[in-house]
């Protein structure tokens, strides 16, 4: 994570519950302004290479959707349902919710 263009944080974090309750993991600080610049510089060039842009749009009927845009073979394209899951991966994920084991985590 890069700040003001002057200082990064390296830390390995995951974005999961057991990760938010009881991280025990550590970070380093850096103030490095030219280190930091150039972190930010290659990072927005190269986002949307590899991430999708994910909007909430809303319709002209006011009905609100999420859209995802990002870059396939060097194309822009654009999906109104999530890339890459499909009806398999949707229901695993549903059925997965449905599994009392938060407390676990």
């Amino acid at each position: 994570m890069a700040f003001d263009h002057k200082a990064l944080f390296v830390a390995s974090f995951n974005f999961d519950q057991r990760s938010i309750n009881i991280n025990t993991e550590i970070g380093i600080l850096f103030y490095e302004p030219d280190l930091a610049r150039q972190s930010m510089e290659r990072f927005d060039q190269n986002i949307e290479k590899v991430a999708f842009r994910v909007e909430l749009v809303t319709d002209a009927a006011g009905k609100e959707s999420l859209r995802w845009t990002g870059q396939e073979d060097g194309e822009m394209v654009i999906y109104d349902a999530e890339p890459y899951a499909g009806f398999g991966k949707k229901l695993a994920v549903q059925i997965m919710r449905l599994i009392p084991v938060d407390f676990m985590l």
